[in-house]
């Protein structure tokens, strides 16, 4: 295992959780069109953790 202070371990976990958001951030031009006419995507995981249970 390697030896990484605390703080420094903190700071590689943050800049991870960033990366993964501005993937997140990336959209298909088809979105912002859906967006912009009102509408909103429901996400369902009770539904979905259900279906692959």
């Amino acid at each position: 295992m390697i030896n990484i202070h605390h703080h420094t371990m903190i700071h590689i976990i943050g800049m991870e959780i960033i990366q993964i958001h501005m993937i997140f951030m990336v959209q298909h031009s088809s979105h912002t069109l859906l967006q912009q006419n009102g509408f909103t995507q429901q996400v369902c995981l009770k539904y979905k953790q259900q279906c692959l249970d």
